[in-house]
């Protein structure tokens, strides 16, 4: 199989296992909305810089947008920390500034659960 066959075949993938749809996809990675969809039937072959910002996009490394089936890591060959360890510098940020959200809406939640018990 081509390179650039393998690469669309993954970019497909990935974007459909995240969710995306093309023009979301577009969206997050700052281009036009028919940009993706011109990648995906090999009318246009993107940018190293572009190559970057669509798998950051996917939360994965570059690379992997390159591998054929057999080449793929599996998830049972990378531990999280590993995964985490490979995201670019942005997605980091992101996950931590949910994650960091998330926990603390989870701790007022918590307080105002213990509040209403003790007022019973």
């Amino acid at each position: 199989m081509k390179l650039q066959q393998i690469f669309i075949k993954n970019l497909k993938k990935f974007r459909k296992m995240r969710g995306l749809s093309q023009m979301r996809l577009a969206q997050q990675c700052e281009t036009s909305g028919n940009y993706i969809g011109e990648i995906e039937i090999a009318r246009r072959i993107p940018s190293f810089e572009k190559i970057e910002k669509i798998a950051a996009a996917l939360y994965i490394q570059p690379f992997q947008l390159f591998m054929d089936d057999q080449d793929q890591i599996g998830p049972e060959k990378v531990t999280i920390k590993d995964y985490l360890l490979d995201l670019p510098y942005k997605v980091k940020e992101e996950i931590a500034d949910r994650f960091i959200a998330s926990s603390r809406v989870c701790f007022i939640e918590s307080l105002d659960a213990q509040q209403y018990e003790s007022k019973e």
